[in-house]
């Protein structure tokens, strides 16, 4: 094992079928003497559509007669009808403990649900996943007081509803730079929610509104008693101040959206986008500030600031997010954590005590309560607007956000129907239909869908028209999106004496590459490599470009078609944390993109607690083949991206025992149990046996070996292997230490 933690980078052949990806069809061109002929074309348009009862509940049972469809007022007839529900029975993804009667861990879980049985989960592809769930936290538009709520809430929300087969990111507005990797996994996503902290960027305060206070000039005048010149500019230009501030970060959370938006485009099925979010005003400024004459700019209304000559861009880049959120088929349900608001004088502001002075004239603060009140309402109309034209709903003055997440995660069932509609242009198809009408004949039912629909030629053209540096650029940032190359990812983490590392595996497939012939009967490709790893803040840490010219013989090549070939990556981290992985490959000669991602939160070695890295796999026929020899570490690192195996066979596992306890001259005395696990049962278990530690040359860093049968009789599924390392030196709360790796057992 040793010998994989000073290996730097190499490739690794081997062997097990992956089949290719074939780029898609490009549009013919137009002819340039049809340029003018006005030609009729026929295009299919898809709609999700969800149907409600009076009680907003998900209404499941109607047929394509039951509902429709309208264009310009034109009944068309529906091409295909299907019902999508995404709601599947859902399980912990640690469950099951075993009573070996151990005590809590202090420091966080319990000893008995770090010896809890690890649920068979399934690779996430488009085949598996039933609902895909984004959750925006605006922590550019949040308060203080709005972030503590959301984050007791999402935390709940993940333990809770995250179900097998959801794929779910959790993103800020203020470190969208790179859109999070998608997952299941309720650790990786607990961990992201933990970081999550109030920044002095928002435009959210400590509380949900500022309180009410006097102006620097409006204070010398209630001293002096009697008003100063100036003191109504003074209000308005501060006002104006504020609500440039407030402006300008609205445009920054819809542009985050934007870009969150667009990585969602290309992931399957119908999206929903929660956003958490103090919301936004979509006016160019306040009532005082317009031009009409009907306004009443008396006295008591302060009049506009010299300095007040900006407009909101918040309208236009709104209607861009629209417009790209319906054509990604992404559904935008903002949550408001405000809840209900009272937005009367209140005790937290200044000029209360003006009412009890023998001065305070009735209506004194009138203007500044109503302003507050305005700004309040008007928040919420950019959350409004942003959910209706995009078939999701708002939830609003609602003081429970458990309540609003599940009333989102039972819109998640739809009806799917399509409809041909003939679009007479000029030059080119239609891509827009934005006069479409779907109603039911049932009028005691509720229909809700997007403003707006597109045609497939429309949304397939922002992807034809990239460069391909643009496209190897959207592949890393964008990682689910690129599967024309296969890519498979697995990390390893450690330390040495040099700090903390993580090497990544990278399986290419091979398939998906053009390996030319060459005139010496060789075999040749040229692709490259591109990685990138960013912290819990979103800003690169280690960064990774390299071209590379591989040349391989026809048996190598017959061989790696099977397999791929495996790159590993080292990445040295200055300190434990959570962390993003990016890598795309690039084919020079076919313009090919494949992207892969991984999160992955590091153990904290400077604590000394006992701890076990990632497995290795390899797996040994009984026939003899796969024996230990020269091309051992090549084919573990293949078997242990891939995890495919065959029975009957030996699984050969491997990891590093970090920080086992010594004491005077006492050695490490360590024990471990080994599982194999299907379907959250235990079908084999050993008890706790001895590891030996003789010729281990670092007891801080222990070398671990192990071997499973996997028998014959042993059905094609999802299995794990978990081991537990019991450290009998250690203290009763720290001498346990587990992990474990998912695999697959399919027929020869």
């Amino acid at each position: 094992m040793k010998k994989l933690l000073i290996i730097c980078l190499f490739f690794v052949i081997g062997s097990l079928s992956q089949s290719a990806f074939s780029q898609t069809p490009q549009p013919t061109a137009t002819p340039a003497d049809e340029a003018e002929v006005v030609k009729i074309s026929t295009t299919l348009i898809r709609a999700d559509v969800i149907v409600t009862d009076e009680k907003n509940r998900p209404v499941k049972n109607l047929r394509s007669e039951d509902f429709e469809v309208f264009e310009n007022g034109k009944k068309q007839e529906i091409f295909s009808f299907s019902y999508i529900s995404p709601t599947s029975p859902g399980r912990s993804n640690m469950s099951g403990a075993d009573n070996l009667g151990l005590q809590n861990d202090e420091d966080g879980l319990s000893l008995k649900e770090k010896i809890n049985i690890p649920t068979t989960t399934k690779e996430i592809d488009s085949n598996t996943i039933r609902r895909t769930l984004v959750l925006v936290v605006d922590d550019i538009g949040l308060s203080f007081k709005s972030v503590g709520l959301v984050k007791k809430s999402l935390k709940k929300f993940i333990k809770d509803q995250i179900r097998d087969g959801d794929l779910v990111s959790v993103v800020t507005t203020g470190g969208a730079s790179v859109l999070p990797a998608f997952t299941s996994d309720k650790k990786q996503l607990l961990a992201i929610v933990e970081k999550l902290k109030w920044g002095p960027r928002s435009r959210g305060g400590a509380d949900y509104y500022d309180p009410i206070a006097p102006t620097l000039l409006e204070e010398t005048s209630d001293a002096r008693g009697r008003d100063i010149a100036g003191v109504r500019e003074e209000t308005a230009l501060l006002e104006d101040m504020e609500l440039a501030r407030k402006n300008n970060s609205a445009v920054g959370t819809i542009g985050a959206l934007q870009y969150i938006v667009q990585g969602m485009r290309n992931l399957p099925g119908r999206k929903a986008l929660v956003l958490f979010s103090e919301g936004f005003s979509l006016s160019d400024s306040t009532l005082r500030n317009s031009s009409n004459s009907d306004i009443d700019t008396s006295s008591e209304a302060p009049k506009p600031s010299a300095n007040n000559r900006f407009g909101s861009e918040a309208p236009d880049a709104l209607r861009s997010l629209i417009e790209t959120a319906n054509k990604a088929s992404v559904a935008i349900y903002p949550i408001d954590p405000r809840g209900l608001q009272y937005l009367g004088m209140a005790g937290a502001d200044e000029d209360i005590r003006k009412a009890f002075d023998r001065n305070f004239k009735p209506g004194q603060t009138d203007d500044k309560r109503t302003s507050r009140d305005s700004q309040f309402r008007q928040s919420q109309d950019g959350l409004r607007v942003l959910a209706s034209d995009t078939g999701g709903f708002a939830v609003l003055n609602q003081n429970d956000l458990d309540v609003g997440l599940e009333k989102i995660i039972d819109d998640q069932n739809y009806y799917l129907l399509s409809f041909q509609t003939s679009a007479e242009t000029v030059d080119s198809p239609k891509d827009v239909f934005e006069n479409v009408e779907i109603k039911l004949k049932n009028p005691d039912l509720k229909v809700r869908y997007r403003s707006a629909f597109y045609s497939p030629e429309s949304v397939e053209s922002n992807n034809s028209s990239l460069s391909p540096r643009e496209k190897v650029g959207q592949a890393l940032a964008y990682p689910f999106r690129a599967n024309e190359i296969d890519l498979h990812l697995y990390s390893i983490t450690g330390n040495y004496e040099y700090g903390d590392f993580v090497r990544f595996l990278i399986n290419i497939s091979a398939g998906d590459l053009e390996f030319k012939k060459q005139p010496d009967g060789m075999r040749k490709a040229n692709f490259d490599i591109l990685a990138l790893t960013l912290n819990e803040d979103g800003k690169p840490i280690n960064q990774f470009a390299k071209n590379f010219s591989f040349s391989v013989n026809e048996p190598t090549y017959k061989n790696i078609l099977k397999k791929g070939f495996v790159y590993v990556l080292p990445v040295v981290l200055k300190k434990s944390g959570v962390y993003h992985f990016r890598v795309a490959v690039h084919d020079s000669e076919t313009g090919k993109v494949g992207a892969a991602a991984q999160f992955l939160e590091t153990p904290k070695f400077e604590k000394k607690r006992l701890w076990v890295s990632n497995l290795t796999l390899r797996s040994v026929s009984n026939d003899g083949t796969g024996t230990v020899d020269a091309e051992n570490d090549k084919k573990m690192f293949t078997d242990t991206t891939l995890r495919h195996f065959s029975p009957p066979a030996d699984l050969l596992y491997g990891a590093v025992i970090y920080n086992a306890e010594t004491r005077g001259d006492l050695s490490p005395d360590l024990a471990i149990r080994t599982r194999l696990i299907k379907d959250d049962k235990v079908i084999s278990e050993t008890p706790f046996e001895p590891i030996s530690i003789k010729e281990q040359k670092d007891l801080k860093r222990i070398d671990l070996a192990g071997n499973i049968k996997l028998k014959e009789n042993l059905s094609p599924g999802n299995y794990i292997i978990q081991i537990i390392v019991m450290d009998k030196l250690a203290k009763e709360k720290s001498q346990i230490a587990t992990q474990w790796v998912d695999f697959e057992i399919v027929g020869r």
